[in-house]
């Protein structure tokens, strides 16, 4: 696992060897970027990465964030609720050189609480949930409830192919696009 894009480009991840950790493939992870630099619901919204505060939700490796930062997002939270996973999302992003613009917490994106003052809310939320389980509901609520989301916020969420799970009614679904096994969801908070 590599990242694929940016100043880290070609850096090698660690990868977690707890048997829980799906990672999010190489080839997804340049989709996803690529949707991001060149749709046009991206140009819509105003979205710029280079001015993007970034929340990796079930983050595992940290893949995602990372390379948010690597290709020039201001800073990251890092999510995951199993504290050994996300010491290795810790170790790789110490490695790329973004441990001062990172922050990484503990919990269950389904639990999140209220967001801390020091940290500014997201503008882009990206949500990897293990598959065929229901998270991303509670999850995206729970972070609107908390104030993590900034009014333009772009909420990502990796599912498996076909899925059509509910969000809250203020995202507006804006772009779907499958790969494989897996399925990337975009929503626009904004109106």
């Amino acid at each position: 696992m590599r990242v694929t894009g940016g100043e880290c480009r070609g850096r090698i991840l660690k990868v977690p060897d707890t048997g829980t950790v799906r990672p999010t493939t190489d080839k997804m992870r340049q989709m996803l970027y690529n949707m991001l630099a060149h749709s046009q619901w991206a140009t819509q919204a105003g979205f710029e990465l280079v001015e993007a505060h970034v929340l990796d939700g079930f983050c595992g490796t940290g893949a995602l964030g990372i390379e948010a930062l690597s290709r020039g997002a201001q800073s990251c939270v890092f999510v995951d609720h199993d504290g050994r996973v996300l010491k290795i999302a810790e170790a790789n992003v110490k490695m790329c050189g973004y441990d001062k613009v990172s922050t990484f917490l503990i919990k269950g994106c389904q639990t999140m609480g209220p967001r801390p003052d020091k940290i500014p809310p997201r503008n882009l939320v990206m949500l990897d949930p293990p598959y065929n389980k229901d998270f991303m509901l509670p999850s995206v609520t729970s972070l609107m409830d908390g104030g993590w989301l900034a009014p333009d916020a772009l909420v990502i969420g990796e599912t498996e192919k076909g899925w059509a799970g509910a969000v809250p009614e203020a995202l507006r679904l804006v772009h779907v696009r499958a790969d494989g096994d897996s399925q990337l969801n975009v929503w626009y908070l904004g109106a």
